[in-house]
């Protein structure tokens, strides 16, 4: 990976079946520096990820996923973001970029853990992201907005709530966002 690139993977489960579930990508793609516009008037979206709180950059996170959406806002989920913290904090100490590390439950257990209601109609999805501490909020978006896949996550209608996990390392940020719907 390269300072100037985010590197993003992604993995869904819809309903309660496993057999639901969509196979990860990850993949690396350039970061496009922000244009002066770019942030949509979201509280810290062009600011460096190492200077945020956790709150703010989450904050910021979920106004550029509203943003981007046609549906409703997504709302930040205290559940979600335990799972999506626990998540990226999981990375981080075991050194794996991934949406399933060693020795660690799937996502479908992860969210059930945090204590999100699951029903049968249950909807949720997952987002990882790796990028420099100089990243922005709208650095990590732009990214996962040129990938099909992670822009279907983030404007998927289906999904309600959001969860975002954050965790700065000495070289690099890791991001996790668990979208659901209950």
């Amino acid at each position: 990976m390269t300072t100037d690139g985010l590197e993003l993977g992604k993995r869904t489960m819809i309903g309660a079946s496993l057999a639901a579930l969509m196979s990860c990508l990850a993949l690396l793609l350039l970061a496009t520096p922000p244009s002066s516009a770019a942030g949509g008037g979201c509280p810290n979206a062009n600011a460096n990820v190492g200077g945020l709180s956790k709150g703010q950059f989450r904050d910021s996170l979920t106004c550029l996923f509203n943003g981007e959406r046609s549906a409703g806002n997504l709302v930040q989920n205290r559940d979600l973001t335990d799972a999506a913290q626990k998540r990226t904090n999981t990375m981080r100490s075991k050194e794996c970029f991934a949406h399933q590390c060693p020795g660690e439950p799937g996502l479908k257990k992860r969210v059930e853990n945090s204590g999100y209601t699951m029903g049968n109609d249950t909807k949720f999805g997952e987002i990882l992201a790796i990028g420099p501490d100089s990243a922005s909020p709208n650095d990590f978006l732009r990214a996962w907005l040129n990938s099909s896949d992670h822009r279907g996550q983030i404007k998927k209608s289906a999904y309600d709530d959001v969860g975002v996990g954050i965790n700065l390392g000495r070289k690099n940020t890791l991001v996790t966002a668990v979208f659901g719907s209950n």
